[in-house]
């Protein structure tokens, strides 16, 4: 499971890889790939400490699935549920 930081960290690599890139298709995809990191870094960073509150924010994140409107709103919420479901079971293991 990657931390916050380091989802920040990989966001700020891609964006500032994107100088050299003179392709727009990729460039398009870069950029998008690093607002989904940013994204996931601080919906990861924003998770309750406790199970049962990233239990909450778990469903919250299958409701908008369920609701979402486009590709790219579900690859970023996709990552966020992952994200929450692996800090779930992180913590579980603790116990």
């Amino acid at each position: 499971m990657r931390s916050a930081e380091e989802l920040r960290a990989e966001a700020r690599r891609i964006r500032d890889s994107l100088v050299a890139v003179t392709d727009s298709a990729l460039r398009d995809r870069l950029v998008s790939q690093s607002l989904e990191l940013s994204q996931r870094a601080e919906a990861l960073a924003r998770l309750p400490a406790d199970p049962e509150g990233i239990r909450a924010k778990i469903e919250e994140y299958r409701q908008m699935l369920v609701s979402s409107s486009g590709d790219t709103e579900n690859q970023a919420v996709e990552g966020m549920l992952q994200d929450a479901e692996e800090m779930l079971t992180h913590l579980q293991s603790r116990r």
